[in-house]
């Protein structure tokens, strides 16, 4: 799976929303419009960029799992400075080309 239907925003009692191993390069922007989602599982994808902002105002949101994703290095350092509600990172190692000491 890869895309999702800007209808699922009318699943308005939805509260956990699992789409780890999936085929998702991007997090559709309609999870983030959930009124009553607390929980994304969005680990073992292929999801490189995260708009930080969307997910800090997903106002009910408490767990955000984005593990085992090649996130850039500004969404990894974006979401690791989210305070207002858990999210679940892979620890990111720096590409080679980003290595000076090589």
């Amino acid at each position: 799976m890869s895309k999702l239907p800007e209808e699922l925003a009318d699943c308005v009692e939805l509260q956990r929303l699992d789409l780890s191993h999936n085929s998702y390069v991007n997090l559709p922007s309609v999870i983030f419009r959930l009124p009553k989602i607390k929980t994304i599982l969005a680990n073992n994808n292929y999801i490189m960029d995260i708009e930080v902002e969307e997910v800090q105002r997903a106002k009910t949101l408490e767990d955000f799992d984005i593990c085992e994703n090649p996130l850039t290095a500004k969404s990894h350092d974006g979401l690791r400075a989210v305070t207002n509600l858990r999210v679940t990172l892979t620890p990111r190692e720096m590409e080679d080309w980003e290595d000076l000491t090589i």
